[in-house]
């Protein structure tokens, strides 16, 4: 074997150790390109995983807040014919800071302008345990839902602090009053109408009277009954029976009213504003029967201050303006007219 035989032999080996070495080299490249493949794979895998661990992370915190945060919500209460405004945690943690606006303004037949002036509405509250209420009476309902110039439905919004979350919370709802509107009746009663009542007293049956005139005169004498709205007695009385039953009834008219002014200026029942109606009723009946002997200003004087306190028992003062100093007045001024009509009478 000569020396060209020996070099054009080595040439061919070395061009196969080069297509081995491109070849190598080609699949390094290739298995490179896949490891690279294969590791971006896996890192937005890692990035995707991070994300919805985060995700979840965030929503478990929020089904906690949900679950632990106080929830602040407005309403209105109808009972009794008083309407009340307030507002109630529903939530599971105190709320704290609490605001509330209201729009349009809350109105009202009682209070006016001053309804703004309310410590729950203008000034709101510090806190608020959970499951606990505020409301504060604002109106009478036959009153408020029987006014065109009043708002049917307000929109409440309320913001507060409290829960896991270190956040103002918003809430807003639109309180619809007009769902009342028909259900509740108008029944404001004027003074023709308590008139009229009196008036259809006086045709009671005198059969009636008559059988009742014993009882009657032990009540007269002082004795308390459980039912004191038993009739008085129409049939003409003679002069001093009838300025003992007079008598008797006014007496019982101030021991009530003394009591009122001695009562806490919170302190209000319509049982006994049912009374006091009921008493002056009564005044008003012996005043129009009274003897042809009696002096007919007797009378008068009588009918006069029934229709007064008549008047003032429905005002809005004595309902509602019990703390103020003018509505004792206004008592102490109806127990000195009863003490001048018992030396009359006596």
């Amino acid at each position: 074997m000569n020396i060209a035989d020996i070099w054009g032999e080595k040439e061919h080996i070395l061009f196969i150790i080069q297509i081995a070495l491109f070849i190598v080299q080609v699949l390094s490249l290739f298995f490179l390109v896949l490891y690279v493949w294969k590791t971006w794979q896996m890192a937005s895998s890692t990035k995707e995983s991070a994300k919805a661990s985060e995700k979840m992370i965030e929503e478990m915190k929020e089904a906690r807040d949900q679950e632990s945060a106080p929830y602040v919500v407005p309403f209105i209460n109808i009972n009794k014919h008083m309407m009340f405004f307030g507002i109630k945690n529903i939530g599971k943690s105190v709320a704290k800071d609490i605001k509330i606006r209201v729009k349009p303004e809350l109105m009202s037949s009682i209070f006016g302008d001053k309804i703004h002036d309310l410590p729950l509405i203008k000034n709101g509250l510090s806190s608020l345990p959970p499951g606990h209420e505020l409301e504060t009476m604002f109106d009478v309902s036959h009153i408020y839902l029987n006014r065109d110039d009043f708002p049917m439905s307000y929109l409440v919004k309320i913001s507060y602090e409290g829960g896991l979350k270190k956040e103002l919370r918003d809430y807003e709802q639109v309180l619809d009053l007009s769902v009342y509107k028909d259900l509740i009746p108008d029944e404001d009663m004027n003074l023709k109408d308590v008139v009229k009542s009196v008036e259809d007293l006086s045709n009671y049956d005198k059969k009636i009277s008559e059988e009742l005139q014993k009882l009657e005169e032990n009540v007269a004498r002082g004795i308390w009954i459980k039912n004191p709205d038993i009739s008085i007695s129409y049939a003409q009385l003679d002069y001093a029976s009838w300025k003992l039953i007079a008598a008797s009834k006014l007496r019982e008219l101030k021991v009530i009213l003394e009591r009122m002014t001695s009562k806490s200026p919170y302190f209000y029942s319509f049982d006994i504003k049912n009374r006091i109606d009921s008493i002056i009723g009564q005044i008003l009946v012996i005043a129009s029967n009274y003897p042809l002997e009696a002096d007919s200003k007797i009378g008068e004087d009588l009918n006069s201050f029934a229709f007064n306190v008549l008047e003032f028992s429905r005002s809005m003062s004595f309902l509602f303006d019990r703390r103020s100093e003018g509505f004792n007045k206004e008592l102490s001024k109806y127990i000195l007219n009863i003490d001048d009509l018992l030396k009359i009478l006596i």
